[in-house]
């Protein structure tokens, strides 16, 4: 065999075995190449070989010696930014790559390499710039399709995350996609279309991964949970917590499960959970500091410190716990801190053993405490039963705003949606003109309970002139009171005005989804927390027409009396 034909051929076996990912056996042949050939390709796959085996200062060696032959080869100059990348030189990769492009314009792998280091820096503009780049050039790329999809997913753009994530599934094997699809179905609130893919990835790629294995269980749950297949929902979240039983999510979630269904012993125990909640600490109000928390302790003559979570309508609900504490143990003094926009209502329940606080340490300094607790931690460390609170009014307006009202005609307080930082806030607010019929009634006087922002809604959709805006009369939940003290109706979703009208014992209709807050309970038309309040519940997922429906009959007959008792 002459020499040159020697070379070829160990040249492609060499070739052959780096194809095949034997990197150190490829470069055995093509170091013993390198004695009787100077050829430039024996270096390049050489230094791409060291590259693959993360031996950088050999790659370069290797690539350096390539380049001093062919400086403006745009695969040598690529080859280059990969070894920068991988000896974490950021901003010599970035040159390499993009001297690379200078020249092979048309090379897609350059603009990968581009975007892997502005995903390094986390300069997002850049890298989708790049990776647009590389799917214009090659339109089949999955990691590319993949990393597009997630990023748009992060932008909270769950439409397009879900149309890359389609589009890839399409064009190759993607069974370690089906979960991630499945997550963006469940963000559009198209939960069927999240289950289908959920079981999926569980017959797929989960299979053999238990941390893929419980995200798709504990987020089917959440998908059966939301279409009130709840049965489905409990069996999900145990599999979840089968597989990790410190899972904190699949605990909570159970947790409201049970007290949706009104198995109040076990979901208040497992609603503690939700103390190790990545939300938690960020909706707690004023934790004082060296002060531990209470477990159940004996409170006689101590001082027990109660602060307020979660929302406004949460503290309205509970805030009643505070009395049951008082007489259901000899605790010497509650320190209660709340909400500042609620902290003028919540006023009203100061006492000799009860002295409340706005949020905020400034206001509690000094404060001295045995232990502390969350408002909704009571009903799971003391003996709580509906027995001990009343559903009457608890709360009064303490405040006068007057308002010309027409006393011919039902004047009636609106609320059509939630907090929009509420994750839960698409499937429990409703758009305005679902109201269309109710509105135009005109022996109906109607009074928007919303703030500036949301009674936006009133002008986009026409109804300026059937809705009252009292926004500038409201600053915080002592004027909304006064204003729905005056009122003879509220309507509302779940929201913080549904808890205040109801603590205040005012007539009230409430909104629900299909498958409502735990507070609401199931199967019933009335609640137990509030005696003026009356549920009225989607029969279908994602209809209002039939409560909003039922709730017309019922102010239709609200009108009916109303004249005759004003008639007798």
């Amino acid at each position: 065999m002459n020499i040159e034909q020697y070379i070829i051929d160990n040249f492609e076996k060499a070739r052959d075995l780096h194809n095949d990912g034997k990197y150190a056996q490829s470069n055995k042949i093509l170091l013993e190449l390198l004695k009787v050939s100077d050829n430039i390709n024996i270096k390049v796959i050489l230094a791409m070989n060291y590259l693959y085996l993360q031996e950088y200062a050999k790659a370069f060696e290797f690539i350096n010696t390539a380049l001093l032959v062919q400086p403006n080869d745009g695969f040598c100059n690529y080859i280059l930014g990969e070894i920068y990348f991988g000896m974490r030189d950021i901003s010599k990769s970035i040159e390499c790559y993009t001297k690379s492009l200078q020249y092979s314009p048309q090379d897609y792998n350059a603009h990968n390499g581009l975007a892997k280091c502005y995903d390094d820096i986390n300069d997002i503009v850049k890298l989708k710039k790049h990776l647009y780049n590389s799917l214009s050039l090659n339109k089949n790329q999955l990691g590319v399709i993949k990393k597009l999809a997630y990023i748009k997913g992060k932008e909270k753009n769950y439409s397009k995350s879900i149309q890359y994530y389609r589009y890839a599934i399409s064009i190759g094997d993607c069974s370690d996609i089906y979960h991630l699809l499945a997550l963006a179905y469940n963000h559009i609130n198209e939960y069927l279309k999240a289950i289908y893919y959920f079981h999926k990835s569980i017959n797929s790629f989960a299979s053999g991964n238990d941390e893929v294995s419980r995200i798709c269980y504990y987020n089917l749950g959440i998908s059966y949970h939301k279409l009130g297949y709840l049965d489905r929902a409990k069996k999900s979240y145990l599999h979840t917590l089968s597989i990790d039983p410190y899972d904190v999510k699949a605990n909570w979630s159970l947790a409201v499960l049970y007290l949706l269904q009104g198995d109040f012993e076990n979901g208040w125990k497992k609603y503690e959970w939700r103390r190790k909640m990545p939300f938690f600490h960020h909706r707690t109000h004023g934790l004082l500091e060296n002060v531990p928390h209470y477990n159940g302790q004996n409170l006689d003559n101590k001082i027990l410190s109660i602060h307020s979570e979660q929302g406004y309508g949460d503290t309205i609900q509970f805030v009643r716990m505070i009395s049951f504490v008082l007489k259901t143990t000899n605790v010497k003094k509650i320190i209660f801190r709340t909400h500042t926009p609620l902290y003028e209502l919540m006023k009203q329940f100061n006492s000799s053993r009860c002295e409340v606080y706005q949020e905020g340490y400034k206001y509690v300094k000094g404060v001295k405490a045995d232990y502390q607790i969350a408002l909704m931690s009571i009903p799971a460390f003391f003996d709580f039963s509906f027995n001990y609170i009343s559903s009457k009014a608890y709360i009064k307006s303490i405040k006068t705003i007057p308002l010309s009202l027409d006393f011919d005609k039902l004047n009636i307080g609106i609320a059509w949606a939630g907090n929009s930082q509420n994750t839960n806030n698409s499937l429990r607010s409703i758009e305005l003109d679902l109201f269309d019929d109710i509105l135009n009634n005109e022996k109906i006087n109607f009074y928007s309970l919303h703030l500036k922002d949301i009674n936006e809604d009133i002008n986009r959709f026409g109804y300026s002139e059937k809705i009252t805006d009292l926004s500038l009369l409201i600053n915080d939940f002592c004027d909304t009171s006064c204003i729905i003290n005056q009122l003879d109706l509220v309507i509302s979703v779940d929201t913080v005005i549904a808890h205040l009208a109801g603590a205040m014992g005012i007539k009230t209709f409430v909104l629900l989804q299909y498958s409502p807050d735990f507070r609401w309970l199931l199967n019933r038309n009335d609640s137990p927390w509030y005696d003026s309040v009356k549920l009225f519940r989607q029969e279908k997922f994602g209809d209002y027409s039939k409560p909003i429906q039922d709730i017309s009959l019922e102010i239709t007959q609200m009108i009916s009396s109303n004249k005759e008792a004003l008639s007798s």
